[in-house]
């Protein structure tokens, strides 16, 4: 009789358990929905308790996370040779340069930490990379030292067509050891977004004078939408943003469920 009271016993003990676990999967995933719900909210506090990096030197991307709410980061801009064979599809590309940019940054912005800092705040790296892709070729930044060939051969390739343009993110989070903790915890996430853009035809003499202008240097494919090139733009699908150089809303939606995962 005792025997069988003591098996209900863990019997029982060993349900709650099982429930308790049950509920924290469900508290997770309905946190993770509210995250994705919350962006506005989430982000500017995320930057107000964290140390966040932007492992790129694109004015756009400083601009765009600015957007987002994010006023206070540091630009850590990676070295990384963006010289991956391009044997994939763009996004598969883009992503796994955007995730050898984020790990290097955030080795450097750790290894700095432990030597010298009493900086309490996690560290959150963000890094991308964004491509044009056309008769699946992959187009980066135009060469600055040819007198705009490639740039103007660029621009030539997507006059008159669709293309695709892809931006991958990594992200790299840092919680440092606290109370109870020794070392710290990492947790990373990196996607991409392609967004398909119809170029109208352009005259030569349109092109030459946007290469002339050197507007072309510097960005994918050899165009920047926010700037002259958007009169180029007969129209997008996807989102506008990830031509600049980072989806906002996928951005934002991953990194509040970055946060959440690991809280």
């Amino acid at each position: 009789m005792i025997q069988a009271s003591k098996s209900c016993t863990q019997s029982r003990e060993k349900l709650n358990r099982e429930g308790e676990k049950r509920k924290t999967k469900q508290n997770k995933t309905i946190s993770r929905h509210l995250a994705s719900l919350m962006i506005l909210d989430a982000l500017p506090r995320l930057a107000a308790s964290t140390r966040v990096v932007l492992a790129s030197a694109s004015p756009r991307r400083a601009e765009l996370l600015r957007q987002l709410g994010i006023t206070k980061f540091e630009v850590r801009p990676s070295s990384f040779a963006e010289d991956l064979p391009k044997t994939t599809d763009g996004a598969t590309y883009a992503r796994a340069t955007a995730w050898a940019k984020a790990k290097e940054v955030a080795a450097l912005v750790v290894e700095e930490e432990a030597e010298a800092s009493d900086d309490p705040r996690n560290v959150l790296v963000i890094a991308a990379d964004t491509v044009v892709e056309v008769d699946s070729l992959i187009l980066e930044k135009p060469s600055e030292t040819d007198g705009g060939l490639e740039g103007t051969e660029m621009l030539r390739r997507l006059s008159g067509r669709k293309h695709s343009v892809s931006t991958g993110v990594a992200l790299v989070l840092v919680r440092k050891a606290g109370r109870g903790k020794e070392e710290s915890a990492t947790s990373s996430k990196s996607f991409s977004e392609t967004t398909v853009v119809r170029f109208a035809n352009l005259p030569d003499s349109e092109i030459d004078a946007y290469v002339a202008s050197g507007e072309n240097l510097g960005k994918a494919g050899g165009y920047g939408i926010q700037g002259p090139a958007g009169a180029f733009v007969e129209g997008i699908q996807g989102c506008y943003f990830n031509v600049v150089g980072l989806p906002l809303h996928s951005l934002a939606r991953e990194v509040a469920a970055l946060m959440v995962d690991v809280e």
